[in-house]
């Protein structure tokens, strides 16, 4: 059987300390957060989304393409090839 709800508080509890978990408590408030089993996937997918749209945005209309991606970059702390992986990924790869 898995934790119960009070075994998985102690849990972060311990993980991260008193102070950080009073932190935690405060900002997230009462209720219930999951946690998917590949956290990091559920933060990278809205960034990804969110650099799509940023890609397709008039901010870089007649922008060369190199310039494009070392903004985004910068703007997301990735590298290049890190956003023409993931514009690959979600776009054609035109605007």
């Amino acid at each position: 059987m898995g934790m119960t709800n009070q075994q998985k508080l102690q849990t972060l509890r311990n993980l991260t300390g008193p102070e950080l978990f009073s932190v935690i408590v405060k900002e997230l408030g009462s209720g219930p957060v999951y946690i998917p089993p590949d956290g990091d996937g559920a933060i990278r997918e809205p960034r990804n989304l969110k650099i799509q749209v940023d890609f397709l945005s008039p901010e870089f209309e007649g922008e060369p393409l190199g310039k494009v991606y070392q903004v985004l970059a910068k703007r997301y702390n990735l590298s290049t090839r890190q956003i023409k992986r993931i514009l690959k990924q979600h776009t054609s790869g035109s605007r």
